[in-house]
């Protein structure tokens, strides 16, 4: 299906934006902590700039108490409860970028979209020390991705 402007009218090419993250929750139970987000791709017209095509993704992480340095400083393991008001999981946004792929050939050929999301775990008693570092990163097929009016 060819890409128009709603602006120009014209049939144009699309680039893709940056990503736009929002860290969604962070929560913890007796076998770890689980990380969510929410990830908005928006692909533009070349010619005007106008939102043209939008894909949402929803990422999901669960982290076991092992993989977190220190946890044991904050949380009892055995519970998931932070030691005292002072200790509460935060979430830093690390490097963010749009990635494309292409699978096949000539007619065939399949263009993807998507993103590389870098995150950092924190304790909000201090927060200098980095208690897990992860990433989120999915794509998705562009004839998949949804018309904006």
């Amino acid at each position: 299906m060819a890409n128009r402007c709603s602006s120009c009218g014209k049939l144009c090419a699309l680039n893709t934006e940056d990503p736009e993250v929002d860290f969604d929750s962070i929560s913890a139970d007796a076998r770890g902590i689980l990380v969510k987000a929410n990830v908005t791709l928006t692909r533009v017209s070349e010619c005007c700039g106008d939102e043209v095509k939008q894909a949402t993704f929803e990422p999901e992480e669960p982290i076991t108490w092992d993989k977190l340095d220190g946890i044991e400083k904050h949380y009892n393991l055995e519970t998931g409860e932070p030691l005292s008001d002072d200790h509460e999981l935060d979430i830093d946004e690390g490097d963010i970028q749009a990635t494309e792929r292409s699978e096949g050939k000539g007619r065939g050929l399949k263009s993807f979209y998507g993103f590389e999301v870098g995150f950092v775990v924190r304790c909000s008693c201090n927060s200098s020390e980095a208690l897990y570092e992860g990433s989120f990163e999915d794509d998705m097929q562009a004839s998949h991705f949804e018309e904006i009016n």
